[in-house]
Protein backbone atom coordinates (compact mmCIF):
# COMPACT_ATOMS: atom_id res chain seq x y z
CA UNK A 1 0.00 0.00 0.00
CA UNK A 2 0.99 3.40 -0.79
CA UNK A 3 0.39 5.90 2.50
CA UNK A 4 0.79 9.53 2.80
CA UNK A 5 0.57 10.77 5.96
CA UNK A 6 0.01 14.92 6.43
CA UNK A 7 0.54 17.37 9.37
CA UNK A 8 1.08 21.02 9.83
CA UNK A 9 4.69 20.31 11.16
CA UNK A 10 6.63 17.31 12.98
CA UNK A 11 7.31 19.59 16.45
CA UNK A 12 6.99 17.68 19.79
CA UNK A 13 3.28 16.79 20.57
CA UNK A 14 1.32 14.04 21.01
CA UNK A 15 -0.23 13.89 17.52
CA UNK A 16 3.31 14.26 15.84
CA UNK A 17 4.88 11.56 17.60
CA UNK A 18 2.25 9.40 17.05
CA UNK A 19 2.35 10.23 13.08
CA UNK A 20 5.95 9.43 13.20
CA UNK A 21 5.38 5.97 14.76
CA UNK A 22 2.95 4.90 11.75
CA UNK A 23 4.91 6.53 9.48
CA UNK A 24 8.11 4.08 10.46
CA UNK A 25 5.98 1.34 11.21
CA UNK A 26 4.26 0.76 8.51
CA UNK A 27 7.61 1.66 5.97
CA UNK A 28 8.90 -0.97 8.43
CA UNK A 29 6.14 -3.33 7.04
CA UNK A 30 6.89 -2.74 3.75
CA UNK A 31 4.46 -0.05 2.56
CA UNK A 32 5.54 3.50 0.58
CA UNK A 33 5.27 5.99 3.26
CA UNK A 34 5.36 9.95 2.58
CA UNK A 35 5.47 12.21 6.01
CA UNK A 36 4.08 15.17 4.47
CA UNK A 37 4.45 18.94 6.64
CA UNK A 38 3.36 21.68 5.63
CA UNK A 39 6.31 23.50 7.65
CA UNK A 40 10.19 21.31 7.85
CA UNK A 41 11.89 20.39 10.97
CA UNK A 42 11.29 18.71 14.12
CA UNK A 43 11.29 15.17 14.00
CA UNK A 44 12.31 15.15 10.27
CA UNK A 45 16.19 14.84 11.27
CA UNK A 46 15.73 11.36 12.71
CA UNK A 47 13.47 9.92 9.83
CA UNK A 48 15.87 11.46 6.55
CA UNK A 49 17.52 7.50 6.20
CA UNK A 50 14.70 5.68 6.97
CA UNK A 51 13.77 2.81 4.27
CA UNK A 52 10.49 3.20 2.40
CA UNK A 53 10.12 6.18 4.07
CA UNK A 54 10.10 9.79 2.06
CA UNK A 55 9.85 13.26 4.01
CA UNK A 56 8.64 16.04 2.21
CA UNK A 57 7.71 19.50 2.90
CA UNK A 58 5.44 22.05 1.34
CA UNK A 59 7.50 24.99 2.01
CA UNK A 60 11.59 24.94 2.36
CA UNK A 61 10.97 27.38 5.36
CA UNK A 62 8.78 28.63 7.96
CA UNK A 63 7.99 32.04 7.17
CA UNK A 64 9.53 34.91 9.35
CA UNK A 65 6.53 37.03 8.81
CA UNK A 66 3.18 36.42 9.81
CA UNK A 67 1.86 38.02 6.53
CA UNK A 68 4.45 35.27 5.12
CA UNK A 69 3.06 32.43 7.08
CA UNK A 70 -0.43 33.02 5.95
CA UNK A 71 0.66 33.14 2.10
CA UNK A 72 2.20 29.72 3.25
CA UNK A 73 -0.81 28.19 4.90
CA UNK A 74 -3.11 29.11 2.13
CA UNK A 75 -1.18 28.07 -0.97
CA UNK A 76 -1.04 24.34 1.04
CA UNK A 77 -3.99 22.77 -0.33
CA UNK A 78 -2.63 23.56 -4.22
CA UNK A 79 0.71 22.58 -3.38
CA UNK A 80 -0.74 19.13 -1.79
CA UNK A 81 -2.44 18.55 -4.35
CA UNK A 82 0.27 18.87 -7.10
CA UNK A 83 2.45 16.58 -4.67
CA UNK A 84 -0.01 13.64 -4.99
CA UNK A 85 -0.59 14.46 -8.28
CA UNK A 86 3.14 13.44 -8.94
CA UNK A 87 3.48 10.82 -5.87
CA UNK A 88 -0.04 8.95 -6.82
CA UNK A 89 -0.27 7.34 -3.11
CA UNK A 90 -3.18 5.24 -2.11
CA UNK A 91 -4.08 6.87 1.04
CA UNK A 92 -3.42 10.39 2.15
CA UNK A 93 -4.02 10.03 6.29
CA UNK A 94 -4.03 13.47 7.78
CA UNK A 95 -4.43 14.65 11.58
CA UNK A 96 -5.68 17.88 13.48
CA UNK A 97 -8.38 20.25 12.36
CA UNK A 98 -6.52 22.65 9.85
CA UNK A 99 -4.38 19.75 8.28
CA UNK A 100 -7.50 17.39 7.78
CA UNK A 101 -9.22 20.68 5.69
CA UNK A 102 -6.41 20.75 3.73
CA UNK A 103 -6.51 17.61 2.67
CA UNK A 104 -10.13 17.36 2.27
CA UNK A 105 -9.43 20.78 -0.02
CA UNK A 106 -6.92 18.76 -1.76
CA UNK A 107 -8.55 15.62 -2.67
CA UNK A 108 -11.81 16.97 -3.26
CA UNK A 109 -13.21 15.72 -6.68
CA UNK A 110 -10.02 13.59 -7.17
CA UNK A 111 -10.63 9.55 -7.38
CA UNK A 112 -7.48 9.15 -5.75
CA UNK A 113 -6.16 8.93 -3.32
CA UNK A 114 -8.47 7.88 -0.34
CA UNK A 115 -9.06 10.37 2.22
CA UNK A 116 -8.69 9.66 5.92
CA UNK A 117 -8.89 12.15 9.13
CA UNK A 118 -7.45 12.13 12.54
CA UNK A 119 -9.26 13.20 14.55
CA UNK A 120 -6.69 13.42 18.08
CA UNK A 121 -9.21 14.78 21.12
CA UNK A 122 -11.98 15.46 22.71
CA UNK A 123 -14.77 18.28 24.15
CA UNK A 124 -12.11 20.94 23.32
CA UNK A 125 -12.82 24.71 23.87
CA UNK A 126 -11.56 26.32 20.55
CA UNK A 127 -10.37 29.81 19.95
CA UNK A 128 -11.36 31.32 16.29
CA UNK A 129 -7.92 30.07 15.08
CA UNK A 130 -9.41 26.26 15.29
CA UNK A 131 -13.02 27.06 15.77
CA UNK A 132 -12.90 27.86 11.56
CA UNK A 133 -11.43 25.18 10.32
CA UNK A 134 -13.41 22.79 12.82
CA UNK A 135 -16.82 23.83 11.49
CA UNK A 136 -15.74 23.58 8.05
CA UNK A 137 -14.72 20.54 8.76
CA UNK A 138 -17.57 18.94 10.66
CA UNK A 139 -19.51 20.58 7.72
CA UNK A 140 -17.65 18.77 4.85
CA UNK A 141 -17.22 15.66 6.75
CA UNK A 142 -20.50 13.77 5.04
CA UNK A 143 -17.74 13.26 2.03
CA UNK A 144 -15.08 11.87 4.13
CA UNK A 145 -14.96 7.98 3.34
CA UNK A 146 -13.02 7.89 7.02
CA UNK A 147 -12.32 9.18 10.54
CA UNK A 148 -9.85 7.41 12.73
CA UNK A 149 -10.19 8.87 16.52
CA UNK A 150 -7.45 8.09 19.00
CA UNK A 151 -10.06 7.44 21.83
CA UNK A 152 -13.63 6.70 22.10
CA UNK A 153 -14.36 9.49 24.05
CA UNK A 154 -13.12 12.00 21.13
CA UNK A 155 -15.22 9.67 18.49
CA UNK A 156 -18.42 10.50 20.72
CA UNK A 157 -17.79 14.11 20.62
CA UNK A 158 -16.87 14.66 17.19
CA UNK A 159 -20.54 13.32 16.10
CA UNK A 160 -21.96 15.71 18.91
CA UNK A 161 -20.00 18.46 17.16
CA UNK A 162 -21.37 17.39 13.93
CA UNK A 163 -18.91 15.10 12.22
CA UNK A 164 -20.79 12.52 10.09
CA UNK A 165 -18.34 10.77 7.86
CA UNK A 166 -19.16 8.11 5.60
CA UNK A 167 -17.00 5.67 8.12
CA UNK A 168 -15.61 6.48 11.73
CA UNK A 169 -13.69 3.76 14.24
CA UNK A 170 -11.21 3.96 17.38
CA UNK A 171 -7.59 3.16 16.63
CA UNK A 172 -5.58 4.15 20.17
CA UNK A 173 -2.37 5.52 20.01
CA UNK A 174 0.61 3.22 20.56
CA UNK A 175 3.10 3.71 23.15
CA UNK A 176 7.04 2.11 21.96
CA UNK A 177 7.74 -0.19 24.93
CA UNK A 178 10.96 -0.89 24.18
CA UNK A 179 11.57 3.12 24.29
CA UNK A 180 9.05 3.55 27.68
CA UNK A 181 10.28 0.90 30.04
CA UNK A 182 11.66 0.51 33.63
CA UNK A 183 15.07 2.48 33.65
CA UNK A 184 16.17 2.05 37.43
CA UNK A 185 19.63 3.33 37.14
CA UNK A 186 19.02 6.65 35.04
CA UNK A 187 15.85 7.13 37.39
CA UNK A 188 18.47 7.80 40.31
CA UNK A 189 20.69 9.80 38.01
CA UNK A 190 17.62 11.73 37.90
CA UNK A 191 16.81 12.01 41.42
CA UNK A 192 20.59 12.78 42.14
CA UNK A 193 20.36 15.86 39.78
CA UNK A 194 17.84 18.00 41.26
CA UNK A 195 19.06 16.53 44.83
CA UNK A 196 16.34 14.22 45.89
CA UNK A 197 17.32 10.61 47.27
CA UNK A 198 15.05 7.63 46.61
CA UNK A 199 13.38 7.51 50.03
CA UNK A 200 11.46 11.02 48.74
CA UNK A 201 8.13 10.57 47.37
CA UNK A 202 8.44 12.21 43.92
CA UNK A 203 5.41 12.97 42.20
CA UNK A 204 4.91 14.69 38.34
CA UNK A 205 2.93 16.47 35.65
CA UNK A 206 4.35 16.32 32.35
CA UNK A 207 2.04 18.34 29.82
CA UNK A 208 2.34 21.91 28.18
CA UNK A 209 1.47 24.90 29.98
CA UNK A 210 -2.13 25.00 28.93
CA UNK A 211 -5.79 25.79 31.52
CA UNK A 212 -6.86 22.93 29.66
CA UNK A 213 -4.26 21.02 31.55
CA UNK A 214 -4.71 21.83 35.12
CA UNK A 215 -1.38 22.52 36.31
CA UNK A 216 -3.47 24.84 39.11
CA UNK A 217 -5.51 21.57 40.51
CA UNK A 218 -2.01 19.61 40.18
CA UNK A 219 -0.36 22.75 42.54
CA UNK A 220 -3.49 22.95 44.88
CA UNK A 221 -3.03 18.99 45.35
CA UNK A 222 0.79 19.21 46.05
CA UNK A 223 0.16 21.52 48.83
CA UNK A 224 -2.53 19.31 50.73
CA UNK A 225 0.25 16.60 49.95
CA UNK A 226 2.35 18.10 51.96
CA UNK A 227 0.67 18.34 54.99
CA UNK A 228 0.86 14.58 55.41
CA UNK A 229 4.20 13.73 53.01
CA UNK A 230 6.42 16.93 54.17
CA UNK A 231 9.29 15.37 52.84
CA UNK A 232 7.62 15.08 48.95
CA UNK A 233 8.56 16.77 45.83
CA UNK A 234 6.90 17.47 42.79
CA UNK A 235 8.37 17.94 39.10
CA UNK A 236 6.46 19.63 36.38
CA UNK A 237 7.80 19.23 32.74
CA UNK A 238 6.49 21.30 29.90
CA UNK A 239 6.63 24.43 28.14
CA UNK A 240 3.91 27.03 27.20
CA UNK A 241 2.64 30.35 26.96
CA UNK A 242 4.81 33.04 29.36
CA UNK A 243 1.97 34.80 30.60
CA UNK A 244 0.34 31.58 31.91
CA UNK A 245 3.36 29.91 32.96
CA UNK A 246 3.84 33.57 34.88
CA UNK A 247 0.80 32.91 36.63
CA UNK A 248 1.31 29.41 37.47
CA UNK A 249 4.76 30.00 38.96
CA UNK A 250 3.28 32.64 40.98
CA UNK A 251 0.45 30.42 42.57
CA UNK A 252 3.04 27.77 43.26
CA UNK A 253 4.79 30.86 45.33
CA UNK A 254 1.28 31.58 47.25
CA UNK A 255 0.70 28.05 48.06
CA UNK A 256 4.34 27.53 49.74
CA UNK A 257 5.76 25.46 47.28
CA UNK A 258 8.63 27.34 45.60
CA UNK A 259 11.10 25.07 47.30
CA UNK A 260 9.55 21.97 46.89
CA UNK A 261 8.64 21.65 42.71
CA UNK A 262 11.08 21.09 40.03
CA UNK A 263 10.01 23.03 36.40
CA UNK A 264 11.53 21.97 33.63
CA UNK A 265 10.24 22.94 30.03
CA UNK A 266 10.82 19.91 28.21
CA UNK A 267 13.29 17.05 28.29
CA UNK A 268 14.71 14.63 26.28
CA UNK A 269 15.40 11.44 29.10
CA UNK A 270 11.55 10.85 29.78
CA UNK A 271 11.84 7.52 30.45
CA UNK A 272 14.55 7.99 33.09
CA UNK A 273 12.00 10.58 34.53
CA UNK A 274 8.91 8.05 34.52
CA UNK A 275 10.95 5.80 36.24
CA UNK A 276 12.27 8.40 38.97
CA UNK A 277 8.60 9.18 39.72
CA UNK A 278 6.10 7.53 42.29
CA UNK A 279 3.45 8.98 40.73
CA UNK A 280 2.50 10.47 37.26
CA UNK A 281 -0.43 12.89 37.60
CA UNK A 282 -3.13 13.56 34.26
CA UNK A 283 -5.21 16.69 35.69
CA UNK A 284 -6.43 17.47 32.49
CA UNK A 285 -9.97 19.75 32.75
CA UNK A 286 -11.03 19.29 29.27
CA UNK A 287 -9.73 18.08 25.79
CA UNK A 288 -8.11 15.05 26.52
CA UNK A 289 -8.66 12.47 23.90
CA UNK A 290 -5.24 10.05 24.02
CA UNK A 291 -3.12 10.74 26.78
CA UNK A 292 0.40 9.65 25.44
CA UNK A 293 2.08 10.99 28.89
CA UNK A 294 0.12 8.28 31.12
CA UNK A 295 0.39 5.17 28.64
CA UNK A 296 4.08 6.18 28.48
CA UNK A 297 4.70 6.87 32.44
CA UNK A 298 2.59 2.90 32.83
CA UNK A 299 4.70 1.34 30.01
CA UNK A 300 7.81 2.39 32.71
CA UNK A 301 5.64 0.62 35.89
CA UNK A 302 4.50 4.11 37.46
CA UNK A 303 1.04 4.45 38.47
CA UNK A 304 -0.77 7.57 37.46
CA UNK A 305 -3.82 9.36 38.61
CA UNK A 306 -5.60 10.45 36.13
CA UNK A 307 -9.22 12.75 35.68
CA UNK A 308 -11.89 11.32 33.97
CA UNK A 309 -11.25 13.10 30.58
CA UNK A 310 -10.88 11.83 27.44
CA UNK A 311 -9.81 7.92 27.48
CA UNK A 312 -7.70 8.49 30.49
CA UNK A 313 -9.87 6.09 32.79
CA UNK A 314 -10.03 3.52 29.88
CA UNK A 315 -6.44 3.67 29.38
CA UNK A 316 -5.33 3.12 33.18
CA UNK A 317 -8.06 1.22 33.63
CA UNK A 318 -7.78 -0.58 37.61
CA UNK A 319 -4.40 0.11 37.92
CA UNK A 320 -4.53 3.88 38.67
CA UNK A 321 -6.75 5.91 40.29
CA UNK A 322 -9.16 8.13 38.45
CA UNK A 323 -10.88 11.63 39.88
CA UNK A 324 -12.92 14.20 38.54
CA UNK A 325 -11.94 16.63 36.93
CA UNK A 326 -11.44 20.14 38.68
CA UNK A 327 -11.65 18.46 41.87
CA UNK A 328 -8.61 18.95 44.26
CA UNK A 329 -9.30 16.72 47.25
CA UNK A 330 -9.98 13.97 45.47
CA UNK A 331 -6.89 14.23 43.80
CA UNK A 332 -4.92 14.66 46.79
CA UNK A 333 -6.08 11.77 48.86
CA UNK A 334 -6.05 9.58 45.58
CA UNK A 335 -1.86 10.68 45.11
CA UNK A 336 -1.63 9.85 48.87
CA UNK A 337 -3.54 6.44 48.56
CA UNK A 338 -0.43 5.33 45.89
CA UNK A 339 2.05 6.91 48.17
CA UNK A 340 1.16 5.00 51.34
CA UNK A 341 0.54 1.75 49.02
CA UNK A 342 2.16 1.74 45.66
CA UNK A 343 2.50 -1.82 45.68
CA UNK A 344 -0.70 -2.07 45.81
CA UNK A 345 -1.14 -0.63 42.48
CA UNK A 346 1.74 -2.29 40.60
CA UNK A 347 1.76 -6.19 40.63
CA UNK A 348 3.38 -6.16 37.25
CA UNK A 349 -0.01 -4.82 35.68
CA UNK A 350 0.73 -1.72 34.39
CA UNK A 351 3.25 -2.53 31.59
CA UNK A 352 1.27 -6.01 30.79
CA UNK A 353 -1.64 -3.50 30.40
CA UNK A 354 0.26 -0.90 27.79
CA UNK A 355 1.98 -4.86 26.01
CA UNK A 356 -2.19 -5.49 26.04
CA UNK A 357 -4.02 -2.41 24.66
CA UNK A 358 -1.85 0.25 23.71
CA UNK A 359 1.24 -1.43 21.51
CA UNK A 360 2.62 0.00 18.44
CA UNK A 361 2.00 -3.58 17.28
CA UNK A 362 -1.44 -3.52 17.94
CA UNK A 363 -1.57 -0.18 16.60
CA UNK A 364 -0.10 -0.52 12.75
CA UNK A 365 -1.66 -3.81 12.80
CA UNK A 366 -5.37 -1.95 13.17
CA UNK A 367 -4.25 0.84 11.02
CA UNK A 368 -3.56 -1.73 8.20
CA UNK A 369 -6.44 -3.32 8.53
CA UNK A 370 -8.68 -0.34 8.79
CA UNK A 371 -7.86 2.13 6.15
Amino acid sequence: MRIAFFIGSLDTGGAERQVVLLAEGLAARGHSVWLITVFPGGYSRTLADVPNLTLLSLNPTRGRSLARRVIQLAASPLRLRCLLKRERPDRLYSMLHLSNLFAWLATSGALRPKLVWGYRASNMRLNWKRLIPDRLCAWVSPTVPLMIANSRTGLRCAQQYGYRPKRGVVIPNGIDTEVFQPQPGLAAHFRAEIGVDTSTPLVGIIARMDPMKGHDIFLQSAAQIVDIFSRCRFVCIGDGHSEYKQKILQQARHLGLSEKVFWFDNRTDMPAIYSALDVVVSSSSYGEGFSNVVGEAMACGTPCVVTDVGDSSYIVGQTGKIVKPGNVEEMAKAIICILQDKKCLLSGCLRERIFEKFSIERLLYKTEQTI
